[in-house]
């Protein structure tokens, strides 16, 4: 039967190569997340409107764009990609988004009373202002192109 039967193969070059695609597809997988990430986050922050002249106070529905505004671009000068980490070999991570306090609530939306006791509601703050997940959605194809041309030079460069 050929059950206990053993094929051993061993030949330098082609262990020389293969170490050398592991490294190759480790440093194209990481840099397929940093130009992924900061691609997003600059996509994010084209999705402000330059306008700086509305504000909160004189919100109306007929001068507001659907778009966060960049009154002081504090958020939108906050968007980057951060926490890069390696997971495993040709596996990374990290995360996109903005790091001032408001954020998240730009992003998804708040009504209600915060805990400082100031109370939001629309108009005069209207419930949200998405610019993450649309930067994500225009993102596609630009992130498939990062992705074809990282994998396509790592895979080449033997």
């Amino acid at each position: 039967m050929a059950s206990n039967m053993r094929i051993a193969f061993h030949d330098e070059d082609f262990l020389k190569a293969l170490e050398k695609q592991t490294v190759n597809v480790d440093v194209a997988a990481e840099n397929i997340v940093r130009e992924g990430g900061e691609y997003v986050a600059k996509l994010a922050k084209s999705e402000f409107s330059g306008d700086r002249s509305i504000k909160t106070a004189g919100w109306a529905p007929s001068t507001h764009t659907g778009r966060p505004t960049r009154r002081t671009g504090a958020l939108a000068d906050s968007i980057g990609t951060w926490n890069v980490e390696r997971l495993e070999p040709g596996r990374w991570t990290s995360r996109t988004y903005g790091t001032t306090a408001y954020a998240r609530r730009l992003e998804l939306g708040f009504t209600g009373v915060d805990s400082s006791g100031r109370r939001y509601s629309p108009p005069n703050n209207p419930a949200k202002y998405p610019y993450l997940g649309p930067a994500l959605r225009q993102a596609r194809k630009g992130l498939k192109e990062i992705y074809e041309n990282e994998w396509g030079a790592a895979l080449r460069n033997v």
